[in-house]
């Protein structure tokens, strides 16, 4: 008479599956976490050369300013970081000296001010506003040149 084998026992069995099923999920996890870690860095940071003309740099900075850029802009400078907030620190050419002027004191009229969140100290060389849709708060301030302004707006 054969010895006949001694029975599976199932807890083996269900030992196994439950082996796979953490491994599966562990790896899972795994490529979830890094997917997510690529997709948040990815697009977190702009610089003048991500635009292809002035006008689409130029377009992109009018956004985050109270009023409306005016005439041929050059963008000499263009720096923007975002993770969870951003921060935009642009560096613009206008026509001449009577352009960066005008503009001033277009901003300096169309402009809101949030002086609780964003403080409030000008002076004549420097706006500085309130962006309600972002609520991000902005200054504009002279450049080195008298054509120049240089554009700092941020969210906290």
């Amino acid at each position: 008479m054969e010895a006949s084998p001694p029975p599976k026992r199932k807890t083996y069995r269900l030992t196994g599956w439950v082996v796979a099923a953490v491994a599966v999920f562990t790896l899972g996890l795994g490529a979830a976490v890094v997917g997510a870690v690529a997709f948040s860095n990815a697009g977190t940071s702009l610089a003048r050369k991500d635009f292809t003309t002035d006008a689409s740099a130029a377009a992109f900075v009018a956004a985050h300013l109270p009023a409306p850029l005016a005439g041929s802009v050059v963008v000499r400078k263009l720096t923007y970081e975002r993770f969870t907030d951003w921060h935009l620190d642009a560096l613009l050419d206008l026509d001449d000296a009577n352009s960066a002027n005008a503009y001033l004191e277009r901003a300096r009229a169309a402009r809101q001010q949030n002086v609780e969140y964003c403080g409030g100290a000008d002076d004549s060389g420097t706006v500085s506003y309130f962006l309600p849709k972002f609520f991000a708060c902005g200054s504009i301030q002279r450049g080195s040149r008298a054509s120049e302004l240089r554009i700092e707006c941020y969210t906290r």
